[in-house]
């Protein structure tokens, strides 16, 4: 059966923050130091803050009540997930399982002065080193927004 987006564990405000870099200015990693075509690394560190756990299995538990309401009983069918179980440990692995975000990731290009070496863009969103671009979407937000942050312009 394949499974929706509406139907797994979703967070909005995370404590678990990621990070992203670029493999090939990285001696560690790969031993390509030039290319520009190697993948960075994109790590959203999902579920590796334990509030972000707790608060999830708190959600879990309540959905569960909700759906033991007697309103539901005419269409209640099967549990389809381990989410029909009470053992906790159960429920956060579902939850590991299953958890996704229906977010871009924003953040990833750090605005600041000339003095910070980790600042990508400076404050009117000019990329440091590379003369005409600018970062214009919400790569140098540090939170994340309640809003779709890929702009859409009319055709």
């Amino acid at each position: 059966m394949a499974t929706r987006k509406s139907d797994r564990p979703l967070q909005r405000r995370l404590k678990a923050r990621g990070r992203s870099a670029l493999l090939s200015r990285n001696y560690t990693t790969t031993g390509d130091t030039t290319n520009p075509a190697t993948p960075p690394l994109i790590d959203p560190a999902f579920l590796k803050d334990e509030r972000d756990v707790a608060t999830l299995l708190a959600g879990v538990k309540r959905a569960q009540q909700i759906l033991q309401a007697p309103a539901f009983d005419e269409i209640r069918g099967k549990p389809v997930y381990a989410t029909a179980s009470n053992n906790d440990d159960e429920l956060i692995e579902d939850i590991r399982n299953r958890a996704d975000t229906i977010y871009h990731p924003v953040g990833t290009c750090k605005m600041g002065p000339d003095s910070d070496p980790m600042a990508v863009v400076d404050s009117s969103l000019r990329v440091r080193g590379i003369r005409n671009l600018r970062v214009i979407d919400a790569s140098i937000a540090y939170l994340l927004l309640y809003r779709e942050t890929q702009m859409r312009l009319p055709s």
